[in-house]
């Protein structure tokens, strides 16, 4: 009789911590469970979620030799198959909506533990994102707890996640366009001929984004990797100012900065807004980033001395996966001008 009253007073003394620790425990493995879910279905926008982007863990080790991270715009800008087919690159474009440079500081100390690019490309239109303290406060907190649970970056509802089969889910990754989204559309951008004249924006460069700017330099130097600091064509994303607060912390610091909004860039690119950008400027299609990524890899060969795998029989890979994506761009042109009244 004792040992029971024993055992009722203990339960009742620890039973409320015991179902909290339950139910902490519950919840924990439901956001674990959700998290992954969120991620191997292609629903979170975080990068190291889409398969594209996430793909470059399964590459084999240290054969990535330049990772171009940024918002939208990168994983819309750049082509690695064309560097690849130009050049001999090995890269990657990490490209996240609303991105920011907390954000990408996490992403390359996980990129560093796989891979050990010799180029890193930092698109600096998100420098511009956040402005105030609150705000980069805010981006650093979200940051750190994406990091512990994915599902805090999740942007879409529930039921998405339950519409894949098991063999969907456990399918391997390995992306073809190296993190690069391939775009067809065509809207004609109304600022292209303005949207890099003087003016009196309100842009600043917040003294926050500039410090972990400079954390992400140190972080490429102590993985060998040389930083650059780039611009990719965006009516929407840029301006002169944005030019101008970024060329002047670049030189102050010593960075590396190239700006492919200038009008000699532009030039040299031949872009055009009518055609060029699939949502008015914001992003462009496959030709822009075909002209942009043509501008990236003259600007790479010569400026630097990056490795060409091309010859080299461990790579042949990227050779197949280059042949894959041209033959896929080729049979979508073709489709386009059949459908040409």
């Amino acid at each position: 009789m004792t040992q029971t009253t024993n055992k009722n007073t203990l339960l009742k003394k620890h039973g409320r911590p015991v179902k909290v620790l339950l139910f902490c425990l519950i919840l924990s493995m439901l956001l674990e469970t959700l998290s992954w879910l969120s991620l191997i279905t292609l629903q979170n926008p975080n990068p190291m979620a889409d398969t594209n982007a996430r793909a470059i863990f399964d590459e084999p080790k240290n054969t990535v030799d330049l990772v171009a991270i940024g918002n939208s715009n990168v994983r819309s800008g750049i082509i690695p198959m064309q560097l690849w087919k130009d050049y001999g690159i090995t890269g990657y474009a990490w490209g996240e909506p609303a991105v920011d440079p907390f954000d990408a500081e996490l992403y390359l100390k996980k990129i560093f533990k796989k891979q050990s690019p010799s180029v890193v490309i930092l698109e600096a239109s998100f420098f511009f994102r956040n402005t105030t303290l609150t705000e980069n406060l805010n981006s650093r907190v979200k940051s750190g707890l994406a990091s512990i649970c994915p599902l805090i970056s999740y942007h879409s509802t529930l039921t998405k996640l339950f519409k894949y089969s098991f063999r969907d889910l456990m399918q391997a990754t390995h992306s073809v366009t190296k993190g690069y989204f391939v775009n067809f559309k065509a809207k004609s951008s109304k600022k292209g001929k303005t949207y890099m004249k003087k003016s009196s924006s309100d842009d600043v460069l917040s003294p926050i984004v500039e410090k972990q700017v400079l954390k992400i330099e140190k972080l490429c130097k102590e993985n060998g990797a040389q930083l650059i600091i780039t611009a990719l064509p965006s009516t929407s994303d840029w301006g002169y100012k944005r030019h101008e607060l970024t060329e002047e912390f670049c030189s102050r610091n010593q960075l590396e900065f190239l700006d492919m909004n200038t009008s000699d860039a532009l030039e040299a690119m031949n872009m055009n807004w009518k055609n060029d950008t699939r949502d008015g400027g914001t992003h462009l299609n496959y030709y822009g980033a075909s002209l942009a990524t043509g501008y990236l890899g003259q600007y790479l060969a010569e400026n630097h001395s990056m490795t060409d795998f091309r010859r080299n029989a461990e790579y042949q890979q990227w050779e197949e996966d280059c042949q894959y994506f041209y033959n896929g761009i080729s049979q979508i042109e073709e489709g386009k001008e059949k459908q040409k009244p």
